[in-house]
């Protein structure tokens, strides 16, 4: 995996797969300013935005094709949301459609280096082969050219973003990489960290958002609720904020049940030991793989109580708690293992969550949910890509809740100001 980043065993230059040592510790630091919690506010109006154009572009799916979808068809879509936050936010470049080039250059490579990652080469294995001249190695020479054009599109990204008005995540890298590190981090170092940040949140969060369209096919009592709490606290003469999350506490425990229900990578991150340890009774020895087991924690009874539900039923209420006549809130005592743990704890969580409870609220908001015809739901139909689940492809329907869906959802998206310079709290 370390030869297409042109690096050596335990130090890739993505991130999330080198060693826990100083490197990775000052990386961190560098990223935590854009990813972290307190930088989270900065993101919402822009999450607003594309959550929007998510809505707008599947009326005009609706108006094209009766509301008929599939989860392979509406992916592209949801892929195109989370692609334009994460991209406006590390380069200060918008995605506004589909098609668009740079976000297939961006896939493409994602592709490779995913299915590099999940899938093992010989030289992975026979640390030996890693040393073989180029002429001699058929996996150095595909190496090589995998890092050559990895170098050529996170520069490109990397100068766009340091080149461009406003705030993004990569002046912020350069000034804390600056105060850090007076010598300074190679400007590439630089650039495959904020690539790094930006193939976690564009491969993982549109797939975890497929699953809300199964759950609410197998359990339509929960989008019933939802309807009834998005149509008390948000109206039908609007769309939903963030200021509205303080009473919509359900929205936010599907969101979260999602994450449990169905993490996106249930076996977590490989990881391996940096010496010997014993958890438990059980001994680890160093340089083992250690792997945190996301499904298996996410339906531990001594944490997710059996009374409130089967762990493997998708049930929100999990997630809400309610003292004596105070509202219903939502519970922060439960982990959410799909992020990882401890120090190597995904520093985009916050950004994460709130991104999948706007476009929870606004799907919702928006839609009823119904299987095509003769389609059945099975929540136990998925497909294994990489490190990731996501469902097997499923037809069903979206309608629109009403004409004032289609009416109200056109006039705030043409109403929203979509250049990155002007979106409230973009730049601040």
């Amino acid at each position: 995996m370390e030869m297409i980043t042109g690096a050596q065993p335990g130090q890739s230059s993505f991130t999330l797969m080198h060693d826990y040592d100083d490197h990775l510790k000052l990386h961190h630091r560098i990223l935590a300013p854009s990813l972290g919690a307190p930088a989270a506010p900065k993101y919402q109006p822009l999450i607003q935005l594309e959550s929007r154009q998510l809505l707008y572009d599947l009326c005009h799916a609706f108006q094209k094709d009766s509301g008929l979808m599939s989860t392979d068809t509406i992916y592209p879509l949801l892929e195109r949301t989370q692609a334009s936050v994460i991209l406006a936010l590390h380069y200060s470049l918008r995605i506004p459609r589909c098609e668009d080039h740079t976000l297939h250059e961006i896939i493409d490579i994602q592709t490779k280096v995913t299915h590099l990652a999940a899938n093992p080469i010989l030289p992975d294995l026979i640390p030996q082969l890693r040393h073989l001249p180029a002429f001699l190695s058929p996996w150095r020479r595909a190496a090589d050219k995998l890092y050559a054009t990895q170098v050529d599109l996170y520069m490109r990204l990397f100068c766009h973003g340091r080149d461009s008005e406003g705030w993004n995540a990569t002046k912020q890298a350069l000034l804390t990489a600056e105060k850090h590190t007076p010598a300074g981090v190679p400007d590439v170092d630089l650039a495959f960290t904020l690539a790094t940040s930006v193939q976690g949140g564009m491969e993982t969060s549109p797939r975890q958002l497929l699953w809300l369209f199964i759950a609410a096919l197998n359990q339509p009592s929960c989008v019933t609720r939802a309807h009834a709490v998005l149509d008390d606290v948000v109206g039908r003469d609007r769309l939903p904020l963030f200021s509205d999350r303080p009473k919509l506490a359900f929205i936010d425990a599907i969101a979260h049940e999602l994450f449990r229900w169905r993490p996106i990578s249930p076996g977590s991150i490989p990881r391996r030991a940096d010496r010997d340890d014993e958890f438990q009774g059980v001994k680890i020895r160093k340089g083992v793989t250690v792997m945190a087991n996301a499904w298996a924690i996410g339906r531990d009874e001594k944490v997710f109580d059996p009374a409130l539900g089967d762990p493997q039923d998708f049930i929100p209420e999990r997630w809400l708690r309610q003292e004596r006549d105070e509202e219903v809130t939502l519970t922060t005592d439960l982990p959410l293992p799909v992020f990882g743990q401890g120090r190597r704890i995904c520093q985009g969580k916050r950004v994460a969550t709130d991104g999948t409870f706007m476009q929870v609220a606004s799907l919702l908001w928006a839609f009823d949910i119904e299987l095509a015809h003769g389609e059945e739901v099975d929540p136990w139909a998925m497909v294994v890509v990489g490190f990731m689940t996501m469902p097997r492809d499923l037809k069903f329907k979206l309608r629109p809740r009403g004409d004032w869906v289609l009416e109200v959802i056109s006039r705030e998206w043409e109403a929203a100001e979509k250049r990155l310079g002007t979106v409230d709290d973009v730049e601040k």
